[in-house]
Order: structure tokens, then C-alpha cells, then sequence
């Protein structure tokens, strides 16, 4: 059964004529966009319906940031340095977290993180996060966004001025498969803190229930790696086979390739009706 997923991680429109090779993924940001992509952001709310019914979401209660935080979300406004610092301490309290800082830092520093009243992406090398965004759903969703940024630099994104069609698909299917696996990971390190989280967890318990034991039990042994590896190759049958947009209501696959197809005068059944923002299936 086809699914969507939550919209989050592409910019509210698919731009045909720039690639991912300048740090923008497969999407950009402009005048009169944006609309017909819907809102981003909530990247869990949609999939709590759908989610396995697993242990208590524990800690998720009680990650609340500080007022600074979350105060004044103004779309369009950065936010301030406080709460940025308060945010990237946040992501660094788990250690998939703080290698995802680490290696920002190694190539060319933190990104600036802006409220978005369009829902939650990367551009530019920019984070936007959505002003409608639970507290609890922050950390996860900044993680995604910040893998975005780390695949642009490091070329893991897909470029239509450079790929061939399979290239630009393969890339494109893989930039959002890391982005959500480093969610996923750090979500576990959490205590399964988001929706997503929960339900790769139940996944893990079908085909690995020694490694899914031992994630669940906090364990100091666990192969994070290996449980990363798995994560990027389920999400990635996720987009193959069952995610669709919430914008065209096309198969992953398809939308890219059709996007592919515009950059070059061709055209796609989808039409180029905003990005290809995501919604969670189970």
C-alpha cells in the first residue's frame, strides 16, 4: 500500500534548472513557491495513527527546550544565537548527534538554523525549521536537516545539470535515506523518541531481536553503525516501494525522474506542482 511521508527535508519547490551540487538538494526557494507544497515539518504527527503500539515514548515527555527556544518563531527569522547554541547542544547530547556536529565543523561550520512558516528543509546550506514544529519533534527533524547539509557538501546529492537520470534519481533517493537513517539513530540513542524511531524499532525486532534488545536495553555494546547501515536500506525500500509525495501523489522514483525530465523540456504525469514534501507511512 502506498504511503505518504511527513513533509520535511526538500525546499517547497523543485527547481529544474539548479542541482544539488550547489548545496540545495533537489529542491529550492523563490517567489510565488512554496504554496502547493503544503506545509513541512511535523515530520511525526502524521504516522502516530500508523505506528506500532511499543513501550512508552519515555523521554519524549520531558525534552522541552528552554523558553529561548522556542519564544518569538517568526517565519523568516533566524533564530537567535541563544537558542541556536541551546539547539545544537540538544543534538549533541546523543553521540550520532554529536558526530553529525563534528563533522559540520570539519567541513565548513554550523549551518544557520530560521524559522520557516512553509514547513521544514535544507537550502543553500541553510536549515529552516517550521514555527509549527512540537519541542519534542525539534532535535529529530534538525538532525535530518542538518545530514541534508552534510550530503551537499560531502556530494551525496543528486544534480541535474551533472547526473545522468539514474544518477539524479539514486542520489536523491540516498540524500533523504541518510538524512532520515541519522534521525532515526539518534531518536533510538534518545529512547525512540520519535514516530519513525518507534516504528524501525518494531522492524528491527522482526528481522535482528538480539540487536533490537539491545538498543532497547541501552546497551553500551550496541553496533550503531550496523543499526545505521540498516536504517539508510529500509528507509530506502520505504521511498522505493511505498512513500509517495504529498504534493503529486507520485512514487519517489517517478517524482525525481520527472523532475529530471523538466530540466531538459521533457515532461512527467506528476506536473511540477511544488516539492516533493513527504508523509509517514507505516
Amino acid at each position: 500500500m502506498k504511503s505518504h511521508r511527513p513533509n520535511r527535508g526538500r525546499a517547497p519547490q523543485a527547481n529544474a534548472s539548479a542541482g544539488a551540487g550547489a548545496g540545495m538538494g533537489a529542491g529550492s526557494r523563490g517567489p510565488a513557491r512554496g504554496q502547493a507544497g503544503g506545509r513541512r515539518g511535523n515530520a511525526f504527527a502524521q504516522a502516530q495513527s500508523q505506528a506500532p503500539s511499543l513501550a512508552s515514548p519515555g523521554p519524549e515527555q520531558d525534552t522541552a527546550a528552554p523558553q529561548s527556544a522556542a519564544a518569538m518563531r517568526v517565519a523568516g527569522q533566524d533564530i537567535d544565537s541563544a537558542a541556536t547554541s541551546d539547539l545544537y547542544k540538544r543534538v549533541g547530547a546523543t553521540p550520532r548527534g554529536s558526530q553529525l556536529l563534528k563533522q559540520l565543523d570539519a567541513s565548513g561550520g554550523r549551518a544557520t538554523l530560521t524559522w520557516s512558516g512553509q514547513g521544514s528543509y535544507m537550502m543553500g546550506g541553510q536549515v529552516w525549521l517550521d514555527t509549527e514544529l512540537p519541542e519534542h519533534d525539534l532535535i529529530e527533524v534538525l538532525v535530518h536537516e542538518l545530514q541534508h547539509v552534510l550530503n551537499a557538501r560531502e556530494g551525496r546529492t543528486g544534480d541535474m545539470g551533472t547526473n545522468s537520470r539514474e544518477e539524479f534519481v539514486d542520489k536523491s533517493l540516498n540524500d533523504e535515506c541518510y538524512a532520515e537513517a541519522a534521525m532515526i539513530v539518534t531518536s533510538l540513542q534518545a529512547g525512540a523518541t520519535s514516530t519513525t524511531g518507534k516504528i524501525f524499532l518494531h522492524h528491527l525486532r522482526m528481522t535482528d531481536a538480539a540487536l533490537a534488545a539491545a538498543v532497547s536495553s541501552g546497551s553500551p555494546d550496541v553496533d550503531w553503525a550496523a543499526i545505521e547501515v540498516e536504517a539508510r536500506a529500509w528507509v530506502r525500500n520505504k521511498f522505493e516501494t511505498e512513500y509517495t509525495t504529498s504534493t503529486t501523489g507520485e512514487a519517489y522514483p517517478a517524482y525525481y525522474g520527472g523532475q529530471w525530465d523538466r530540466a531538459r523540456g521533457g515532461s512527467s504525469s506528476g506536473g511540477d506542482s511544488g516539492g516533493g514534501g513527504f508523509n509517514v507511512g507505516g
